[in-house]
């Protein structure tokens, strides 16, 4: 459920759409998507259209990462869920795989302005299904708002890829798609 939004706040986006801040179609990006232009908007975006519910769908299952030492992010973007679960989990080993690396120096910044140890949290800028995560590394595995990104045979290769970065068949996989935060 999203809150109503507000004329300017309508004419803002609008105009910051308008201004190619959004998400062009190139050769570059998820699905030809370019994050690197919509990178220092994202913060105040997500306020003005969903004030907390984007945050809140991001970290409703983070209690069941409990004891998993090594945690990977898929499609960190501006690091939300990076902060929240290194706040959370600051033994654990986060790290966070992103294409954008505007994205990946929001979540850089976020991460370090809330306090847990830099050792932490590991980036990655790089694209799936193209990455090659070392295999059998991560005892959890995140995508919050990554997966609606990809279709069809592509988004087969993504999970593909990213299952065989899993420990073994007890790895905690959480998925925070789009469609839970419409409401």
């Amino acid at each position: 459920m999203f809150r109503q939004l507000s004329p300017r706040s309508i004419f803002l986006i609008n105009a910051l759409l308008a201004l190619g801040a959004g998400f062009p179609v190139g050769n570059s990006g998820v699905g030809g998507m370019s994050f690197d232009r919509i990178a220092p908007h994202d913060d105040w975006m997500e306020a003005v259209s969903s004030g907390g519910l984007l945050q809140r769908v991001r970290t409703t299952w983070l209690a069941d990462l409990e004891g998993c030492p090594r945690i990977l992010s898929a499609g960190e973007g501006h690091g939300r869920f990076a902060s929240a679960c290194a706040r959370r989990f600051p033994d654990a080993r986060l790290m966070c795989l992103e294409e954008s690396p505007l994205m990946l120096a929001r979540g850089r910044w976020r991460v370090a302005r809330t306090g847990p140890p830099r050792g932490s949290v590991d980036r990655v800028c790089a694209s799936l299904p193209a990455w090659g995560p070392p295999e059998g590394s991560f005892d959890a595995i995140a995508t919050c708002f990554f997966l609606d990104c990809f279709d069809g045979r592509v988004l087969a290769e993504v999970i593909e890829r990213l299952a065989g970065a899993a420990t073994g068949h007890d790895v905690q996989w959480r998925s925070a798609p789009s469609r839970a935060a419409s409401g």
